[in-house]
């Protein structure tokens, strides 16, 4: 997998994923527009908000992060003028999206045209 990437995995009984090598600083990587799914992650070891990781989105953009409570996928979408909206949380918010754990992916879906994600990190 490279960096920013996600997947889905099926594994009846948790397991321990360990995660090798170089902490990535930046990576940009091209999100499909015209109604596509990309399946993402955000390549840094730290739990960042959509915004931070530079996903603020456009209007009508949903992300579907996975509830294991719910055992679903939870849509959480973009809302020009409002920023990300979770039904699942009171009052909607965080309005900055919610914080991607290390090694979680979601779906990103866009209805709009193609654009570049550009992350960056900072190693303290």
């Amino acid at each position: 997998m490279n960096p920013g990437e996600g997947a889905l995995i099926y594994a009846p009984a948790a397991f321990t994923v360990t995660f090798v090598g170089e902490v990535v600083q930046t990576n940009t990587m091209t999100i499909a527009g015209g109604n596509k799914f990309n399946l993402v992650g955000s390549p840094f070891p730290a739990a960042l908000s959509l915004n931070a990781l530079g996903l603020t989105g456009v209007d009508g953009d949903i992300v579907y992060r996975y509830s294991t409570a719910a055992n679903k996928l939870n849509p959480i979408t973009f809302v020009g003028g409002y920023g990300w909206y979770d039904d699942a949380v009171a009052n909607g918010g965080p309005v900055e999206g919610p914080a991607l754990n290390v090694g979680e992916g979601i779906f990103y879906f866009n209805p709009n045209t193609d654009f570049t994600w550009k992350q960056s990190f900072t190693v303290q």
